[in-house]
């Protein structure tokens, strides 16, 4: 059996997988999301999720 983290290993090595993370100007993104609705409990994880969205230029 394969560990997990050698499966994950494997798929990052793939030539089409780009790993994202969050670059500059971040928070004010997400500071724009968290300000067009109340964000608290389990919308925090969800208002990451489309400033991160939003960084990358999803609409």
């Amino acid at each position: 059996m394969i560990p997990s983290s050698d499966n994950v290993e494997s798929l990052l090595k793939q030539p089409r997988v780009l790993v994202l993370s969050e670059e500059d100007g971040f928070l004010t993104i997400y500071r724009k999301v968290c300000g067009k609705f109340p964000v608290r409990g389990n919308l925090v994880p969800d208002a990451h999720l489309a400033a991160f969205l939003l960084q990358y230029g999803a609409e």
